[in-house]
C-alpha cells in the first residue's frame, strides 16, 4: 500500500514588523487623508515627512511628528514603536507655502460679553500680523471664572492650531473635521469618547456633571 504524504496548514501570524511594511505600501484611502491634513498643517513650503501610526490599523490615526528631517521622522517612528504599537515615517512631501501667514492686519481682536446674546461687549484691538505655525514655541490659555480667586492657566500642546472651549465649538468645528477625514462612525465615537473623558474628570473633582 503506498503511503501518501499530507500536508497541514499552519496559521503564522505575520510579524509586526512585517505588518507596518505592507502597511506601508498600501495606505488606505483615510490614511492618505490623514497624513495630506498634517502637511497641509505646516504650510513651510518645503519637504516634509510625517510620523504616523500604522499599528493598529484604526482610525483617528496618532500623528506623532511632522519635520522637515528624515533622520529625526525615523528616530521618531523608532522611538513611538512600542507595546504593540507601530509608526512609520512617511515622505518627503511638498508642502506649501502660506502666503497670507504674515498679512498685516489692520487689526485683530477678541469681543467680550458680559451676557450672552448681549450688545454690552468689550472688543480689545491689536495691530499686528498673523503668526506661523511653526514660529509658536508655546501655548497657554488663562481663564478667568467667576468662582475663582484668580485665573486658571491651561498649558497646551505647542503644536496646538485651534482651542474649543465647550461643545458648542467642539460640535460646530472639531466634529465635521473629524467626519471629513475619518467618517461619520468615528466623528461620533470619538465626541461619546470625550464627553465621558470630561464627565469622569468632573466627577474626581467632585463638580456637578
Amino acid at each position: 500500500m503506498k503511503k501518501t504524504a499530507t500536508k497541514t496548514a499552519t496559521r503564522t501570524q505575520t510579524p509586526v514588523s512585517q505588518q507596518a511594511l505592507d502597511a506601508d505600501r498600501a495606505l488606505t484611502a483615510v490614511q492618505l487623508k490623514r497624513i495630506a491634513e498634517a502637511v497641509d498643517g505646516f504650510r513651510t513650503g518645503t519637504l516634509l515627512y510625517v510620523v504616523m501610526r500604522v499599528i493598529p490599523a484604526d482610525p483617528p490615526f496618532d500623528v506623532a511628528a511632522v519635520t522637515s528631517e528624515k533622520a529625526e521622522a525615523q528616530k521618531v517612528a523608532q522611538e513611538k514603536t512600542k507595546g504593540g504599537k507601530v509608526y512609520r515615517a512617511f515622505g518627503p512631501y511638498q508642502s506649501r507655502e502660506d502666503q497670507d501667514g504674515r498679512v498685516a492686519l489692520d487689526a485683530y481682536g477678541i469681543a467680550v460679553c458680559h451676557e450672552p446674546d448681549s450688545d454690552d461687549c468689550e472688543a480689545k484691538f491689536e495691530k499686528g500680523s498673523l503668526p506661523f505655525l511653526r514660529d509658536i514655541t508655546d501655548v497657554a490659555v488663562e481663564l478667568t471664572l467667576s468662582n475663582a480667586r484668580k485665573p486658571v492657566r491651561i498649558d497646551c500642546d505647542d503644536v496646538a492650531d485651534a482651542i474649543f472651549i465647550g461643545m458648542p465649538a467642539i460640535d460646530k468645528f472639531w466634529i465635521p473635521y473629524l467626519e471629513r477625514v475619518y467618517g461619520v462612525d468615528v466623528a461620533q465615537k470619538k465626541r461619546k469618547e470625550l464627553i465621558a473623558k470630561v464627565r469622569a474628570e468632573a466627577k474626581t473633582r467632585g463638580a456637578d456633571v
